[in-house]
């Protein structure tokens, strides 16, 4: 009895000098009533830049979708998805929520409780209500402009400066927005979604001019993301940015463009290494799977080389890009050895043709088959001149293959391993989409990796002239 109590009195020592202890977590309510919704089951998703995870579901009941949570959920913004393919998103930050809406457009929500999505939904408002009319300026401006011989006009100049108003009408909304509420989450989402303006810009002392607002944005696109606000990790504000800078500057697409554009990236998201990592995994998951080997390898060699432990999986993406490496024009092609139809083995390097060409395909490839009348009529008019087709297929049923293989009506070398995409080989050369494609010279060496079949003939020409 004496020892409980000893116990008993260190427990209220710990509570005494812990207040925090004390504290129960606070417990909240998300209410989201739509009019008109048949749907029985409803599922609350976490949204992490382009990542979405489930974390709860519940019934619907009339229409009523409702979930509980407490202050262990971290704030940010969470999709409601019901009714197959229909969500609406809604930020969640220590408040009960209560919204309204009706199907089957879902376009008139109302916030009946919540000063984080109040906020939220009334800068989207306006601003889809503002671009809308932008839009129809600017598809209206483009015809005159076409029409005028390329030349302005005093009607041009007048649309040009009612879309500035607009444009500078939802800057202004916006500001005003993020002024009267500090701290808010929704306050960071809609600043950081407000693209930096130039003219602003030229106001602020110490600035200097660009030649022009484009310019002025590749330095600048990120300036209003706050780095230091994790909150902003749970949300899809970083994927978008990211991937609105690239579209913007790394066109024209080229391997310099795009290299100029991730080191700006990067350094602007080194302030945080948790950002810094999102950022660096979707620049490499977006080029590891692209045409843009170069780029990958250059990511790899310059933000992952020496941080290898510090990426999740930076290890693999090295390895993948020694991969490509190996398969860069001027390379040894790596060697394959599979059964062919008729079960014994063939090998690449017993193959004598002056081009070989491999193909990646499948069975159940549609984009293969409308391929192959194009690869048919290739193969008639170059396998006389010393074109030779080794066809890799990454199919797991024999029977299927083999049905497929006999339907091309083509007397190229078919080779199957029936190990599907864990087979090495495809690892080997890095084939991630079918068809894919290969030319190699006499010796093997790896001439070329063509995208389209009408550069496999544009080669040929070249090569077997």
């Amino acid at each position: 009895m004496k020892k409980n109590c000893i116990f008993f009195i260190a427990a209220i020592i710990l509570l005494l000098t812990h207040p925090f202890a004390l504290k129960a977590q606070q417990n909240y309510e998300l209410s989201y009533n739509v009019k008109g919704l048949t749907a029985k089951s409803a599922y609350l998703i976490s949204v992490k830049g382009n990542t979405y995870d489930v974390v709860d579901s519940c019934k619907i009941t009339n229409g009523l979708i409702k979930f509980a949570f407490n202050d262990s959920l971290p704030a940010g913004v969470y999709r409601m998805a019901f009714a197959d393919s229909l969500f609406t998103d809604v930020i969640l930050n220590k408040e009960s929520v209560m919204m309204e809406n009706t199907m089957p457009s879902l376009n008139h929500l109302t916030v009946v409780h919540s000063e984080e999505n109040r906020i939220y939904y009334a800068y989207w408002k306006l601003s889809r209500l503002l671009n809308d009319t932008i839009d129809a300026i600017a598809t209206t401006g483009n015809l005159l402009y076409e029409a005028s011989g390329h030349r302005m006009t005093p009607e041009l100049d007048s649309m040009q400066r009612q879309a500035n108003a607009l444009n500078r009408r939802l800057l202004l909304f916006a500001d005003s927005i993020v002024n009267k509420n500090q701290g808010l989450l929704a306050s960071a989402l809609i600043k950081a979604y407000t693209k930096p303006d130039y003219y602003r810009y030229l106001k602020s002392p110490g600035a200097f001019p660009y030649k022009s607002p484009y310019d002025f944005l590749r330095d600048h696109y990120f300036d209003n993301i706050n780095f230091k606000d994790d909150r902003l990790l749970c949300s899809e504000i970083l994927y978008v940015s990211i991937t609105d800078y690239l579209n913007m500057f790394g066109d024209p697409p080229s391997t310099e463009n795009y290299k100029r554009a991730i080191d700006t990236l990067m350094q602007r998201f080194s302030v945080n290494p948790e950002m810094k990592e999102y950022a660096l995994k979707l620049l490499l998951n977006t080029f590891e799977t692209s045409s843009w080997e170069k780029v990958f390898i250059y990511l790899a060699d310059t933000y992952v080389y020496s941080n290898s432990c510090e990426v999740e999986g930076g290890n693999d993406y090295l390895a993948t890009a020694e991969v490509m490496k190996n398969l860069a024009p001027g390379k040894p092609a790596p060697a394959i050895q599979m059964p062919g139809l008729d079960g014994k083995k063939v090998s690449l390097y017993d193959i004598k043709a002056k081009i070989t060409l491999i193909l990646f395909w499948s069975a159940e490839c549609s984009h293969c088959h409308e391929a192959m009348p194009a690869l048919i009529g290739l193969y008639d008019a170059w396998h006389p001149k010393g074109l030779e087709i080794f066809a890799v297929s990454i199919d797991t049923n024999i029977k299927e293959w083999k049905t497929a293989a006999a339907k091309t009506d083509s007397r190229w070398i078919h080779v199957c391993d029936l190990k599907g995409v864990e087979s090495e080989t495809l690892k080997a050369y890095h084939t991630w989409k079918t068809p894919g494609f290969f030319l190699l010279g006499p010796d093997k060496i790896i001439l070329s990796k063509p995208m389209l079949v009408s550069q496999i003939k544009d080669a040929l020409e070249q090569y077997l002239k």
